[in-house]
């Protein structure tokens, strides 16, 4: 299972990434962007919730702390962090486009981000995705 969750975070930084250098029309990012659908897909065979935290400076799955994959994808965790962004929390049953809307928000310019997440999300269709910073955080 772990292995699942693992690359399922693995896929959504890869199509980050893919967005980032290439752009969202791209066959790259469209190729990046299936691979990271089918990561999830695999992970809600088996849940109908993926939840990642971010704890500091590391990348937590329900309540196990990812050390190796945090090591890997800290950049992405700065990244996440400096938008606001300290928990993921990812539904059963997410479709393909929520994904790619998702992606081309963690794109888009810092300037152009805004706070209020759920609304923006709302306006995109976005609804079986939530972000957030974790309840209790000191930062």
């Amino acid at each position: 299972m772990f292995e699942a969750v693992e690359n399922s975070f693995r896929g959504l930084i890869s199509a980050l990434q893919t967005a980032k250098l290439y752009g969202t029309e791209h066959a790259n990012f469209a190729k990046s962007l299936d691979k990271a659908y089918e990561g999830f897909q695999e992970v809600f065979k088996e849940r109908d919730e993926l939840v990642f935290g971010i704890i500091g400076d590391e990348l937590a799955f329900e309540k196990e702390v990812l050390f190796d994959l945090s090591k890997a994808t800290r950049s992405m965790i700065v990244y996440l962090k400096s938008r606001g962004i300290e928990k993921m929390n990812f539904y059963r049953p997410m479709l393909k486009e929520e994904l790619r809307e998702f992606l081309l928000f963690l794109a888009a310019p810092k300037e152009e981000i805004k706070k209020e997440f759920q609304a923006y999300f709302m306006v995109k269709g976005i609804r079986n995705i939530n972000v957030g910073k974790i309840k209790g955080s000191l930062e």
